[in-house]
């Protein structure tokens, strides 16, 4: 399937997270668990209607499979659940102008290097590292977008 950015300039993607819980940071492990909704948005000119009289339309998250997404990835993820109790937690809308709305539930476990020889009065940071998987620039600029007041 070929990409927006394949048949013209590169797509930006906009993205934001929600932290829904911050679970347990794992010294011996030196992970931590999260669970979060990763929100991703662009523009499709290709998927733009005018026929249909509502503004958006919420599709059936089978149809991912059909229609171009960008290719981010957790690059420290250790372990990934996707949720799908009572249904799956996947949001895909479209809007008239070809905006995609794409939105999933994800429980993480990211890595997290800790330096440990200060332990038990030291600080942490553990970082949530998002990337492109074809890390092509001329393919999709991904802009984080920063939520007021932070989500923790």
């Amino acid at each position: 399937m070929l990409s927006v950015s394949e048949q013209g300039p590169p797509v930006n993607v906009t993205c934001n997270i929600f932290i829904n819980s911050f679970g347990s940071i794992a010294e011996t492990t030196m992970d931590y668990r999260v669970n979060i909704f990763l929100r991703q948005q662009w523009n499709d000119p290709r998927l733009a209607y005018s026929e249909y009289p509502d503004d958006s339309l919420d599709l059936d998250p089978s149809m991912l499979d059909s229609i171009w997404k960008p290719d981010l990835f957790f690059a420290n993820e250790k372990g990934a659940n996707f949720h799908e109790v009572t249904t799956d937690n996947k949001l895909l809308r479209i809007s008239k102008n070809g905006n995609v709305l794409y939105s999933i539930r994800i429980t993480l476990v990211l890595a997290c290097p800790m330096d440990l020889k200060n332990f038990s009065m030291d600080v942490q940071t553990c970082i949530m590292q998002l990337e492109s998987w074809r890390r092509i620039k001329q393919v999709t600029r991904t802009l984080m977008e920063t939520l007021s007041p932070p989500l923790l």
